[in-house]
């Protein structure tokens, strides 16, 4: 996906605040083959599902591993606990108002 269509789907924004972003993204590197969410890539961003974070995890973190694993020459059967934490997987609305 271009750069420009990416900054162009912020409806909200003002010129000032398009230049800004489009600048960022460029100055970031970030081209026709970084890697990206699948939902921003597709423009689905505003509507994720359960599946896209699930995918997306596997891509990542299990990519992540097979990589660190090969690197070190550590074989999973070696490891006994692993802990990963997954900031991004939040699909669902949440209500963070009080009870009261």
């Amino acid at each position: 996906m271009k750069r420009a269509q990416m900054v162009l789907r912020n409806k909200n924004l003002g010129i000032e605040q398009y230049k800004f972003m489009l600048q960022a993204l460029v100055n970031a590197g970030i081209g026709e083959e970084t890697y990206g969410p699948r939902t921003v890539i597709a423009g689905t961003e505003g509507s994720p599902h359960l599946a896209d974070a699930l995918s997306e995890i596997e891509d990542v973190v299990f990519g992540t591993l097979d990589n660190l694993f090969t690197k070190t020459g550590v074989p999973p059967t070696e490891i006994d606990v692993l802990i990963v934490t997954v900031s991004t997987v939040s699909c669902g609305a949440v209500n963070t108002g009080s009870s009261d």
